[in-house]
């Protein structure tokens, strides 16, 4: 099986459509209330069920997007990632917190942010698992 993001963003009418199969919730950085919203719906992996059943267990969403939003996609590889040491799991909430602690600045230096806190948190340059990480900012 496979897991999947699929996201539309119109940037005309400020919004996202997204359905999720299986994939790690995204994540939508909300500039008006500076915090960050887990957009958790329902979404079977990709492969897990053979029936006709599928096409009810994929939930599509829209949420309205506002100037200074961001959004957030990534792979368990992020939230996942073990300490070498005490074998915890770097998690959602310092992810959250890494977004947080960087969202002045731009998506592109976020993601290296959040890439160098994981090899930090972990005490390793490379983890066992992949990592992917995108993030878009709504202007």
């Amino acid at each position: 099986f496979i897991t999947l993001m699929y996201a539309v963003v119109d940037l005309k009418a400020y919004t996202v459509t997204y359905a999720r199969a299986g994939h790690c919730p995204m994540l939508h950085y909300r500039a008006a209330k500076r915090d960050v919203a887990e957009l958790q719906d329902e979404g079977m992996g990709l492969g897990i069920v053979r029936s006709n059943k599928f096409d009810s267990l994929i939930e599509e969403n829209t949420v309205a997007l506002k100037p200074g939003d961001a959004l957030i996609l990534y792979t368990d590889g992020i939230t996942e990632a073990r300490n070498r040491q005490s074998h915890k799991e770097y998690g959602l909430t310092r992810l959250r917190d890494c977004i947080l602690l960087n969202i002045d600045l731009p998506a592109e230096r976020m993601v290296q942010k959040v890439v160098m806190d994981v090899q930090q948190f972990t005490q390793q340059e490379q983890n066992r698992d992949d990592m992917s990480l995108m993030i878009l900012k709504i202007k």
